[in-house]
C-alpha cells in the first residue's frame, strides 16, 4: 500500500506540474498571438506564480514578465493613437504593468542561473531580460509619472526607484545601462520625494530631496518644497539646512527661506543675527505684507530686549504697511495694555482715570480690531478684553459682559 501511495503522490505532482506548464504555455501563446491579450494574460498566469513547482521555474517568471511588458507596450501604443491620451485608470494600469514586469524578471534571473543535471549553467532568458530592461530604462520615468498622476503614490515611488537604481543594480550589470545625466535623475528624485510626502513618508521625502539637491538640480521651487516637507516631517535641522541653501542661492527672492532663518535665530535668542536677517530681507524687493511681518518681528525683538518705544514704533509701522495685519494690531495693543496694567496698582485715582484708563481703552480698540481681522489666530483676545473692561468699567459693564460670553 505504501508503494502505491507513493506512486500516486508522484503521479499527482507530475500532473500538477504539467497543468501549470500548460497554463504558462497558454499565456505565452496568448501574448504572442496578440498584445491586446497581455493584460488578461497577467491575471491568467497568477496561479503558476504561487504553485510550489512552477514558481521554481525561470520560464514561469519570464513569461509573466514578458506579458506585463507587452501589456505596458500595448497601452503606450494606445496613448499614441488617442489624442486625449490615456485615462487615469489606464495610466495606473500601465505603470503597474511595468513595475510588475521588473519584479517578475527579478524573480526569473536567479532561477535562470541554476545548473542543469550535468552541473552546467545555461541561461535561457537572462539575455532577453537584460535587453528588455535596457530598452525600457527610461520608460520607468514615464511609468512613475503615470502612477503619480493617477495618485498611486507607492507605485510611483517604486517606478522611480527602478529608474534611479537600474544603472547601478548588480543584477542588471549585463544590461550595460548608462544612467541619464545627474540633473535628469535629480528631477525624478524630486518628483519621487513629492510622492513620498503625499504618501505620508516625510522622513523619506526629506532624504530624497537632499539627494535631488545634491544632484545639481537648481530650481527655487525645489528648495521651497524641501522646506515645506522638512516642516511636515518636524525635522528642524533639515528645515534650517534647506532654508540656508535656498537663501544662499536665491536671497530674499522667496521670503520663506530667510523667514525660517529668522525664526531659528529668534528661538535661539540670537537677536543680533535675527535683526541682521530682517534688515537684509527689508532691503530686498518684498511686498508690503511681507514688510509688515518683518517690522512686527523687529518689534518683538525690541520688546524682548525691553526697548518698548522702539517696539511700539515698529508695530505701528507694521499695521501702516498692512492695515489687515491682525498680529500687528495685537502686538501694538499688548504694548499699550501691559504698560498701563503694570502701572495701575501704584497709580493714584487721578492717574488711573486720566491716563491709564484711556490707554487701556485704546488697547482694547486695537485688540478688537485684531480679533475682527482674524478671530482664529486671535482666540486669546476675548479673555484679554474681558479682564481689561472688568478693570476699567466693572463687572456689570456691557463691554465686560459681551467679552465674558465670547
Amino acid at each position: 500500500m505504501k508503494r502505491i501511495s507513493l506512486i500516486c503522490a508522484a503521479l499527482a505532482a507530475t500532473l500538477s506540474m504539467s497543468a501549470q506548464k500548460a497554463l504558462v504555455d497558454e499565456v505565452k501563446n496568448d501574448v504572442k498571438a496578440n498584445s491586446a491579450n497581455a493584460q488578461a494574460a497577467i491575471q491568467k498566469i497568477q496561479p503558476a506564480l504561487t504553485n510550489p513547482e512552477s514558481a521554481q521555474q525561470a520560464y514561469t517568471w519570464y513569461t509573466a514578465g514578458d506579458a506585463a511588458l507587452k501589456a505596458y507596450d500595448h497601452l503606450r501604443a494606445l496613448e499614441g493613437l488617442n489624442p486625449a491620451g490615456l485615462t487615469p485608470e489606464q495610466k495606473k494600469t500601465a505603470g503597474t504593468d511595468l513595475n510588475q514586469a521588473f519584479e517578475y524578471f527579478v524573480n526569473a534571473l536567479p532561477l535562470d542561473q541554476q545548473p542543469d543535471a550535468k552541473g552546467k549553467v545555461k541561461p535561457k532568458y537572462t539575455k532577453d531580460i537584460m535587453k528588455a530592461m535596457s530598452n525600457n530604462y527610461r520608460e520607468f520615468q514615464r511609468a512613475g509619472i503615470y502612477l503619480y498622476e493617477s495618485q498611486d503614490y507607492p507605485g510611483a515611488i517604486k517606478a522611480w526607484d527602478n529608474y534611479i537604481n537600474l544603472p547601478n543594480d548588480p543584477r542588471f550589470a549585463d544590461a550595460k545601462i548608462t544612467a541619464d545625466p545627474d540633473t535628469i535623475v535629480g528631477q525624478m528624485m524630486y518628483y519621487q520625494a513629492l510622492a513620498m510626502s503625499f504618501n505620508n513618508e516625510p522622513d523619506k521625502a526629506v532624504a530624497r530631496l537632499r539627494d535631488a539637491i545634491n544632484s545639481g538640480l537648481n530650481d527655487m521651487e525645489i528648495y521651497q518644497n524641501a522646506l515645506a516637507v522638512a516642516t511636515q516631517a518636524g525635522d528642524s535641522a533639515a528645515m534650517i539646512e534647506f532654508a540656508q541653501k535656498g537663501y544662499d542661492k536665491y536671497g530674499v527672492q522667496n521670503i520663506a527661506f530667510i523667514g525660517q532663518l529668522i525664526n531659528d535665530k529668534l528661538n535661539k535668542g540670537d537677536f543680533n543675527a535675527c535683526v541682521n536677517y530682517v534688515k537684509q530681507a527689508l532691503s530686498g524687493n518684498v511686498d508690503s505684507e511681507t514688510q509688515a511681518q518683518l517690522y512686527d518681528i523687529l518689534g518683538c525683538i525690541d520688546a524682548e530686549q525691553g526697548n518698548n518705544d522702539e517696539a511700539s514704533a515698529n508695530f505701528a509701522k507694521a499695521v501702516e504697511l498692512n492695515p489687515n495685519f491682525a498680529k500687528g494690531y495685537f502686538d501694538q495693543a499688548r504694548m499699550v495694555f501691559n504698560k498701563a496694567v503694570n502701572a495701575w496698582d501704584d497709580a493714584d485715582e487721578a492717574t488711573r482715570q486720566n491716563v491709564l484708563t484711556p490707554d487701556i481703552k485704546r488697547a482694547c480698540s486695537l485688540f478688537e480690531k485684531a480679533y475682527e481681522l482674524d478671530d482664529v489666530a486671535m482666540s486669546s483676545v476675548p479673555g484679554i478684553l474681558y479682564r481689561a473692561y472688568y478693570l476699567i468699567e466693572g463687572e456689570e459693564s456691557p463691554n465686560t459682559q459681551k467679552w465674558h460670553n465670547m
